[in-house]
């Protein structure tokens, strides 16, 4: 049985379709960078991924603070990119998201403004994401996103937290990584 060729133009088409189709995903205001970045692979005790070389693996501890396993990633001074794995117990996103809250005490500080909370998808998985401004020093703008990647066999959760200019420029791989995580 032979397989019939699809003309070039054909192909070309489809392969434009894809690209128009993933760029959809993401937020007009963001860096389309993203899809010409160069990315490596991680790969450790069951885990893949795939992150932009530009960012620094910071570690991957068992336990991590929050959860049975957390693997994270340097993305600037005031940004990160962090893995949780929870093996013993099931987590809930809203649980999550919760807990950041509470630790950085954004509905107690004065010098806080704007906070907002929103739900969201990011590459179909479900996801809550903050949004703040501190006014402490100066005025910086924050956005925390956390998605929920994997349910089973246990849970795996993507966080972002970004600042300033890394909010444009770091949102595009969050659609890209959370694609690439496998739990072997």
């Amino acid at each position: 049985m032979t397989i019939p060729r699809q003309p070039l133009w054909a192909v070309l088409l489809a392969i434009l379709s894809s690209i128009l189709i993933a760029s959809c995903e993401l937020d007009k205001g963001t860096d389309q960078t993203a899809f010409f970045a160069d990315y490596k692979s991680y790969q450790n005790d069951g885990l893949n991924l795939d992150y932009p070389s530009t960012w620094t693996l910071a570690y991957d501890s068992t336990p991590s603070i929050y959860t049975t396993r957390g693997i994270g990633f340097e993305i600037s001074e005031f940004s990160s990119a962090t893995i949780l794995i929870e093996k013993d117990k099931e987590l809930r996103l809203s649980q999550v998201m919760d807990r950041f809250i509470d630790e950085l005490q954004l509905e107690a500080k004065d010098t806080i403004e704007g906070f907002t909370r929103s739900t969201a998808k990011v590459n179909g998985h479900p996801a809550e994401t903050i949004t703040w401004k501190d006014t402490f020093l100066g005025e910086t703008h924050y956005e925390l996103t956390v998605t929920k990647v994997i349910d089973n066999p246990y849970d795996v959760f993507a966080v972002f937290s970004l600042s300033d200019e890394d909010i444009k420029t770091a949102r595009p791989h969050l659609t890209i990584i959370t694609s690439s995580i496998e739990i072997n």
